[in-house]
């Protein structure tokens, strides 16, 4: 595709072709990075429950580690494990505010790939400011009749 891309505007060669050419190429360039990158975090956010190390996601759009981390940062503003992190933590949070969802806490951070139920309520405190338990309590009394019972 690259190739059919640029011999098109070879035409351009005189008078400032070039150019266009090179300008053309870090255009393609982009969006071509940009759609790997977009490919990425659309398979992290259906993979939730996958243990995703940073070489992982980047061997599966073929760049190298520092490479993908740079161009990841770039694009999202977030550290891979930091995007994936949080993503985690925004599908909990939707978990804790389903009224139809009747998992219990452990059973949320499981399915959002937190094997470990501290690193779970640890890390949604962090980002939410009280832990799952709190939250879906909280949730719950501004709005819904009862919250699900509360097993660990």
């Amino acid at each position: 595709m690259k190739c059919f891309v640029f011999n098109t505007f070879d035409i351009f060669k005189g008078g400032g072709g070039n150019i266009l050419k090179q300008e053309l190429y870090v255009t393609f360039f982009a969006l071509h990075m940009g759609r790997r990158i977009s490919h990425i975090t659309n398979l992290l956010s259906q993979s939730l429950g996958r243990s995703w190390t940073v070489s992982d996601m980047a061997d599966e759009i073929n760049m190298s580690t520092p490479h993908f981390q740079k161009r990841f940062k770039q694009e999202t503003g977030f550290t891979p494990k930091a995007y994936f992190n949080d993503l985690r933590l925004e599908k909990s949070r939707e978990f804790l505010e389903d009224a139809n969802c009747f998992l219990q806490i452990k059973e949320i951070g499981h399915q959002v790939g937190f094997a470990d139920i501290s690193n779970f309520t640890r890390e949604f405190k962090r980002k939410f400011g009280m832990t799952p338990t709190q939250y879906r309590q909280d949730h719950w009394k501004n709005g819904h009749s009862s919250p699900p019972d509360e097993q660990k």
